[in-house]
């Protein structure tokens, strides 16, 4: 226990020690020169426990150094540390020395509890020590614990150590050094680095008391900066010996990169203390200490992974590099991937134009490196790969470091947030970063975000913002981007290879041929608009195809496309013709006779010179700002949004034939213009900082109204977008409240069935206190909508579910009293029964007794429920009918008496029958309830899966469609946590859906992950890729279906040849979620072939539609499995509008408790 100046707390500190129920220890304290009164108070204990020993150190050393005096004057093989303001759990010592004598372990972990100054515990700080791994060995050890891109944890106070491994970590440092922020992680790390079995213990041994001592405080003055700066001597203390141990080690490169991810976090806590200096003038000032402390570039990825908040900050001090400040020769571009599309077709366009003007070309993308493009010879396509934000940063760096990479010319800042902190850490190396923008600027304004406020504020960061437009340039410089030049892009690698000075084409002799081609994109392409256009020429009497080409998009597929023609009676005239490229493409271009365009918004449309260089006349909604609009005399523009003018020019140019031709000769000479700019040139003035001022006008004020017109126009239609949507959500809140004011109505009958039942109830029982006064009221005020739903709904159940058991017991109670006097009165029946006449006696007797046992029988089985009892009931009737109708033929008497026993059983009977409705309707309210409780619970889980995936280094598509078909959002939580925590290197997927999308990107930006899914809807298969692009790092296996019989005689849908397809792979997660298994009564059993031999020694198998009756069979030969296996597991369920079932190995089992 290193000590200094903690008279307030030292005293419960020791006791906790002393209060250990291992007495068999010794509590070394070293005072670290104190000033007050802790020795004295330390000195006192020694006097009643002899187990209690003070070293005095005569100046201040740092706790590093008291922990390394205290660490050699110990004896015993194991050690625990403790703060002289923390504490022990009474067990600490006896819980983990067992477990490392058990396991045979040099380090254990256990669970450590992070109390606040106000007392408050459970903060994310105290989860985020958590020990989740139940055993970790050798390089495993380091590589788990500091993994790279997260945050550095190495309290030396969470671990039992083997003393010796400790001595061995300090003896690699110089026994004089002192350490005075962070002393414990390097020593944390040294010792990590070496051990050879780590175990861990989930109970909380550790109390942590927050900002008692030197941790969480803020930066007001000078010293304090210095103070927490130091950290970075700290962990650079250790620099040396592992890079030394770089070179000794198999795993040298991962040691390598998790120290620089150890260091970047220390850095990045610094930056994070920085940021919050609320002093402008001592923030720039420690700010500038810090950069001259550990460079620009170190900045750059600490912020990157560790500090995004701090971003802005480091952009307000930083400057572009200059183009003109040196001769380029090597040029890298950069964008997300380079399969389909007219962002990477200007990208090889550009590749081919710089090459040609005797630059080194290199390409850059982020998704995997293939390409259906025909790249130029020469040029490399080359992928940037990284377990992180700022690990793809540095490869990005290093790849230019190696390429003598000069100038990168950026294509996709407008579709990503990550590139300032690449522009950054170019600039800080000293290599020019241009970012080219491939729409209109007013673009996020039509998307309703905030986009334009981030580029307004890192464009700045770009050594040059090229736009295409000379209204792009006004709107950027009137936003006070200065550095931004309009360019034209080059014509697209297919028209680049048509023919130039062609004739023009012939007029149409049949059906006028229309095309369209591009993604199916509503939002902005507005491909509808196409076919409501060829309704009108329809009414005109104009003869008409339409031509669809291209990939189904996010919003609208081919599918509802054809569903549209069939509505419009046009089906006959529209044919949608899927993707098609090169000279699939150049043909169908060919056959066609006008280019439709209908968007609402493009920046330079390939498809458009495309088509024109054909000769392709053009009828296009308009867009004024377009360069290739002015002057174009192949062109019509018609107002945006009128399909009557559209279609009026379609029918001029199937009825005139001289229009039609001057209409193609406008074609192919804008064509021509828009391909033979001088682009070599162009691009070596931009790259070299040359470029004339005719390429960035000054803003005119035909400019601003042209900007001022279509803002308005874009934001009015963002406002009748969200007004649709308001009525939507408004229909659906009406719809909402008349659901509620039906279930107050229950809730009220419910009552009112309470009030009427109260007295005849055994119990009376607990509700749970939902009064809401006082303190409560007030909390209430402050929870958000949701969580009053959920507290309506939970006092709702409840009082459902005391209804319902009212009720049966209710009914019970009258059913057993009427069964004690009908008892009675065939009592009195026998006894009757025994005085008539003799002959007649054997067989009444006979009778009587079997009624009585009936009767009997009833009574114990009334217990088993309202069914169950109506059931017996009918069986005791048929026994009173058939004994009254013999009593009746001996004895008038008897018979009389038996006929009233008949009619109270059938009294009886009606009261059961009246009890039974009144529970069917008991249970359609209760699975109303029921599913009101899961939709409750689902937007719940839907806000923390939100809240926990926002910053995400990985996750960066979060466009998913959960529920209904496809899983939950507490699939796609616990699927994330996961992923984030666990880092499977192995996954296999059941079942192609929206659960790829996230492991599809976990595979692709983490790196070094397998990833495998199985599917065996090949059309499916093709429409999933047309709208999410999984990459190079995760494989589909299409299997077909087949049946096979389960033990019950059902069939159950399985995949052919599913064990022999997967091989004897090993996978640390199993997601199964295919095939279709509804309303089966087993379901899914292909993960059974996984069991033992397919699962990692770390394994998690996730189950949907655990609800469901053939995955709960499942679950139980999944749990057989694993019990005659041998095989350690935790397991849990998790409920939204569906089940999710996991079972993980033992060492993973806080994954039950998320």
């Amino acid at each position: 226990m290193p000590v200094f100046n903690d008279e307030e707390h030292v005293a419960t500190a020791l006791k906790s020690c002393l209060n250990q129920t291992l007495r068999d220890i010794e509590v070394i304290v070293v005072d670290d020169a104190s000033t007050d009164a802790t020795t004295a108070i330390v000195e006192s204990f020694i006097e009643s426990d002899a187990r209690v020993r003070l070293i005095k150190l005569e100046t201040n050393g740092t706790a590093f150094y008291a922990r390394r005096i205290g660490l050699e004057q110990a004896s015993a093989p194991f050690v625990l540390f403790i703060d002289g303001d923390d504490e022990l759990v009474s067990d600490a010592a006896e819980s983990s020395l067992h477990e490392a004598n058990l396991r045979g372990a040099d380090v254990v972990a256990f669970g450590v509890q992070v109390i606040r100054a106000d007392g408050t515990t459970g903060s994310h700080y105290e989860r985020s020590m958590q020990p989740t791994h139940r055993e970790l060995n050798g390089p495993d050890i380091l590589r788990t614990l500091f993994p790279v891109g997260k945050g550095a944890q190495g309290q030396l106070w969470r671990y039992l150590f083997s003393r010796a491994l400790l001595l061995d970590a300090y003896s690699e440092l110089p026994r004089s050094l002192t350490m005075v922020r962070v002393n414990d992680l390097p020593i944390a790390f040294l010792a990590l680095m070496r051990a050879q079995k780590y175990v861990s213990i989930t109970r909380i041994l550790y109390r942590y008391y927050f900002q008692r001592g030197a941790s969480g405080h803020r930066v007001t003055e000078l010293a304090d900066y210095e103070f927490t700066a130091s950290s970075i001597s700290s962990i650079d203390a250790i620099g040396e010996t592992v890079a030394h141990e770089v070179t000794t080690r198999p795993d040298s490169d991962d040691l390598a990169l998790i120290y620089e991810s150890v260091r970047r976090s220390v850095v990045g806590r610094v930056l994070e203390y920085v940021r919050g200096i609320a002093d402008d003038g001592l923030r720039a000032f420690c700010l500038e200490r810090l950069r001259d402390r550990v460079g620009m570039s170190t900045l750059v990825y600490a912020s990157a992974d560790f500090c995004p908040k701090a971003l802005p900050m480091l952009a307000s001090v930083a400057s572009p590099a200059r183009l003109s400040d040196k001769t380029p020769k090597h040029i890298l571009l950069r964008t997300g991937n380079l399969r389909t599309g007219g962002v990477q077709g200007v990208l090889v366009a550009q590749a081919a134009h710089l090459l040609a003007a005797g630059f080194e070309v290199t390409i850059a993308v982020d998704a995997e490196a293939e390409t259906h493009f025909r790249l130029p010879s020469g040029i490399d396509l080359v992928r940037i790969t990284g377990a992180s934000r700022a690990a793809r940063v540095i490869a990005l760096v290093e790849l230019c470091e190696e390429r003598g990479i000069d100038v990168v010319i950026d294509h996709h800042v407008l579709y990503n947030e990550n590139w300032p902190f690449s522009a950054l850490a170019m600039s800080a190396r000293g290599v020019s970063t241009v970012g080219w923008l491939h729409t209109f600027g007013l673009r996020p304004i039509l998307d309703g975000n905030s986009r334009t406020s981030f580029l307004q504020q890192y464009l700045p960061l770009l050594s040059m913002v090229v736009a295409l437009s000379r209204t792009d340039v006004a709107y950027w410089k009137l936003l006070g981007i200065e550095n931004v030049a309009c360019l034209p892009n080059p014509a697209s690698p297919l028209a680049e290879e048509l023919p130039r000075g062609g004739q023009p084409r012939p007029a149409p002799t049949g059906p006028i041929q229309i095309v369209w081609w591009g993604r199916l994109e509503q939002s902005v392409k507005q491909v509808t608009e196409v076919l409501e256009i060829g309704s009108i020429l329809a009414d005109l009497g104009v003869d008409f195809r339409i031509n669809i080409i291209g990939p189904d998009g996010k919003d609208l597929s081919a599918d509802k496309l054809n569903k549209l023609a069939t509505s419009l009676g046009i089906e006959e005239n529209v044919v949608t013709r899927g993707p098609l490229h090169h000279d699939d493409l150049l043909q169908a271009i060919e056959q066609s006779h006008v280019y439709v365009s209908t968007s609402v918004i493009e920046g330079y449309p390939l498809a458009l010179v495309e088509a024109q260089s054909l000769g392709l006349p053009v009828v296009m909604y308009e867009l004024p700002w377009l360069a290739t609009a002015q002057g174009n005399e192949g062109m019509i523009s018609v107002p945006q949004g009128d399909r009557r003018a559209a279609a009026l020019a379609l029918a001029a140019l199937a009825r005139d034939n001289d229009h039609y031709t001057t209409r193609s000769q406008g074609s192919l000479a804008a064509a021509e213009a828009a391909v033979t700019h001088d682009f070599p040139r162009l691009y070596s003035e931009l790259v070299s900082g040359r470029l004339s001022e005719a390429h960035m006008p000054d803003p005119e004020i035909a400019d601003a109204r042209l900007i001022v017109a279509q803002s308005v126009r874009f934001a009015e239609r963002v406002i009748r977008r969200e007004g649709r949507a308001l009525q939507r959500a408004t229909a659906t809140a009406v719809e909402q409240r008349r659901k509620a004011k039906a279930l107050s109505q229950e809730l009220e009958e419910a009552r009112s069935t309470i009030r009427r039942l109260s007295g005849m109830a055994k119990h009376e029982p607990k509700v749970p206190s939902v009064v809401r006064t006082g303190i409560k009221g007030w909390l209430m005020g402050l929870l958000p909508t949701t969580m009053k739903q959920s507290s309506f709904y939970a006092r709702h159940h409840h009082n459902t579910s005391v209804i319902q058991k009212n009720q049966i017991l209710g009914a019970q109670a009258s059913l057993e009293t009427r069964l004690d006097r009908l008892s009675s009165s065939l009592e009195a029946l026998h006894q009757t029964a025994r005085g008539a006449n003799t002959h007649l006696e054997s067989a009444l007797v006979e009778r009587l007794e079997r009624l009585e046992r009936a009767v009997v029988e009833s009574t114990r089985e009334s217990r088993g429920g309202v069914v169950h009892m109506r059931r017996m009931t009918e069986a005791l009737s048929m026994q009173v009918a058939d004994s009254a109708e013999h009593f009746s033929r001996s004895d008038a008497a008897v018979g009389d008496l038996a006929h009233s026993v008949t009619t109270f059983v059938e009294t009886v009977k009606q009261s059961l029958n009246a009890a039974t409705k009144r529970s069917s309707a008991d249970e359609e309210s209760r699975k109303r309830l029921i599913h009101a409780s899961r939709t409750i619970d689902e937007v719940l889980w839907s806000s923390v899966f939100s809240d926990t995936s926002l910053e995400s280094s990985w996750f960066l598509e979060r466009t998913l469609s959960p529920g209904r078909w496809a899983v939950g959002y507490q699939f796609l939580y616990v699927l994330y946590r996961i992923l984030d925590e666990v880092r499977p290197a192995s996954i296999l997927e059941l079942g192609l859906g929206q659960s790829s999308k996230m492991t599809g990107q976990y595979a692709l930006n983490v790196g070094g992950v397998r990833h495998v899914i199985v599917e065996h809807d090949a059309d499916w298969i093709a429409t999933f890729a047309a709208n999410f692009a999984l990459s190079s790092a995760s494989t589909v296996v299409r299997l077909d279906l087949t049946q096979t019989e389960a033990p019950s005689g059902a069939f159950v849908h399985r995949y052919a040849d599913f064990a022999t397809s997967l091989g004897e792979d090993e996978y640390d997660l199993v997601i199964v979620d295919g095939p279709f298994g509804f309303d089966q009564d087993l379901a899914r059993v292909d993960v059974l072939d996984l069991i033992p031999r397919s699962l990692g020694k770390r394994f998690v198998i996730m189950l949907d539609d655990a609800h469901r009756r053939g995955e709960r069979a499942l679950i139980e030969l999944v749990v057989a499995a694993l019990d005659q296996s041998g095989i350690p597991y935790v397991s849990a369920m998790y409920k939204g509008q569906k089940d999710l079932w996991i079972v993980a190995s033992a060492d993973l089992a806080y994954l039950a408790t998320l």
